[in-house]
């Protein structure tokens, strides 16, 4: 039996699929983050300094959103290294929370450093696994990965 491909049921196809692919996709990455972040509290600590701290501004349709960019420097065996990320993906991103992470992380100013042992130029500052960006990307994949297959399931059950 041939199924009649009309132009919202392709569309439907689509978007519950890239729900789905999407928002586990994003899952994944979240739990990965989760993951290292719980490996990371067993690293060893030295102490840093922040040579760089700058929040940024833009606007959107949302309101205001802020980057924070973050150096610090800290010393590994002898060798100086530099890190970037509070936590995993912190450098990349564009939330409301980031001028109280500029709060916490001042100019000049004194931060424990977490390194891998295995590879110490990774490092971050916060390792609690549940930061308000792992809660945040696990709720929306959790969503988008739900109405994916919400969707997916609701197309099938009316397909002959």
């Amino acid at each position: 039996m041939l199924i009649a491909l009309t132009p919202g049921l392709i569309f439907g196809w689509s978007f519950f699929a890239l729900l789905l692919l999407g928002g586990g996709s994003l899952l994944l990455a979240t739990l990965r983050n989760v993951r290292l972040l719980y490996r990371a509290r067993s690293w060893p600590t030295t102490t840093g300094i922040v040579r760089q701290a700058e929040l940024s501004e833009r606007e959107d349709a949302d309101g205001n959103t802020y980057r924070f960019r973050l150096e610090y420097v800290y010393v590994v065996d002898g060798e100086t290294l530099i890190g970037r990320e509070v936590f995993p993906g912190s450098d990349r991103e564009w939330n409301g929370s980031m001028p109280r992470m500029a709060d916490r992380y001042p100019q000049d100013g004194r931060v424990i450093v977490h390194y891998d042992p295995t590879h110490p130029d990774r490092a971050y500052l916060n390792i609690h696994p549940w930061n308000e960006s792992n809660t945040g990307r696990l709720g929306i994949s959790i969503i988008c990965t739900l109405a994916g297959t919400f969707g997916i399931a609701v197309l099938l059950s009316h397909t002959p």
